[in-house]
């Protein structure tokens, strides 16, 4: 079991806070001890003294997350483990560009939406409240960050399918594997589709796993989180691929029912149901890593995503 520090982006140590006291008060063992899927972020998307400007734009002016502590090193974990406690570093989130030409490529198709543009899930504004701000905190996989933090820690990485495509394409996969304990490869892709034909495509089982064995990946992530965003039923992915999520499905992210990346709460019926189907469907290696969105995050106290990040948690070893 996993928390994804995409709920705490822009203050990542909070998920290392979160995850530690849940050891603690749950007893876990070395062996059982929550994990973090850490984003590899090298620096922060606007420094604090810049927000009294940016605060004229009401992107920045409704979104009241500081973003001066993103950054993510080694120093910063082993800090986050020594002031909290023990947790896991299950794995690196590898950067959602590959490199600096697919970034700018990708940067200046979004650049077309207007920052002042009202914040809609799952339609254009989204990769300015979303996309923008994490591509640009972890940069590119060129930069091998994410790389070196799976290396020095002994985790896995994960990338988008996007990324891996491209650097086995640019002969880039043995330095982006460096010294990982694994990777694996989740199969939505960094941006938002209107159209569900679209979609289909680029959610593709079929095509992830064709990436895997193209790259050397060790295993696939499924993100049921984006197929929540897009209205799908994550049962479709088992009833149409059964056989081979049951060889290549390694981790679920997963989040609240309704809306983009919601936090998940414990009374989520829709996420109960799904996961008591799922049950019996999943090698019990499978781990579950709670991805959420850190604007929606942003709207309770620490002690309420503490609680709600205690009550997935439970819920989800539970069913």
């Amino acid at each position: 079991m996993d928390l994804s520090t995409s709920g705490q982006l822009f203050t990542p140590g909070k998920s290392g806070y979160f995850a530690a006291k849940l050891n603690k008060e749950d007893g876990r063992s070395q062996e059982n001890m929550l994990g973090l899927e850490i984003y590899a972020s090298t620096h922060s998307f606007v420094k604090a003294k810049h927000i009294p400007l940016l605060g004229k734009f009401s992107y920045f002016r409704n979104n009241p997350v500081v973003f001066e502590d993103a950054v993510v090193s080694v120093e910063r974990i082993k800090g986050w483990m020594s002031e909290y406690g023990p947790f896991a570093v299950e794995r690196i989130h590898g950067a959602f560009h590959s490199d600096i030409p697919n970034a700018l490529k990708n940067f200046l198709w979004n650049s077309f939406v207007p920052l002042a543009k009202p914040y809609e899930p799952g339609k254009a504004s989204d990769r300015w409240l979303i996309a923008v701000p994490v591509s640009w905190i972890t940069m590119t996989a060129q930069n091998n960050h994410a790389t070196k933090l799976a290396g020095e820690f002994g985790a896995g990485l994960n990338f988008h399918r996007n990324v891996v495509e491209r650097a086995v394409k640019t002969g880039r996969m043995k330095k982006i594997r460096g010294n990982a304990g694994y990777i694996w490869i989740e199969n939505d892709l960094d941006y938002i589709r209107e159209r569900p034909d679209q979609f289909r495509r680029e959610v593709s089982i079929v095509s992830a796993i064709e990436a895997i064995k193209m790259s050397g990946a060790d295993g696939l992530i499924l993100g049921i989180d984006h197929a929540f965003r897009a209205n799908k039923d994550p049962r479709d992915y088992f009833e149409e691929h059964a056989d081979l999520l049951k060889e290549n499905l390694r981790c679920i992210h997963i989040c609240g029912s309704k809306g983009d990346h919601s936090p998940l709460l414990p009374d989520d019926k829709e996420v109960v149901e799904l996961c008591r189907w799922l049950g019996p469907r999943l090698d019990p290696r499978v781990r579950f890593c709670v991805d959420t969105n850190p604007f929606l995050e942003a709207g309770y106290t620490e002690d309420q995503q503490y609680d709600g990040y205690k009550g997935a948690v439970h819920m989800l070893q539970s069913v």
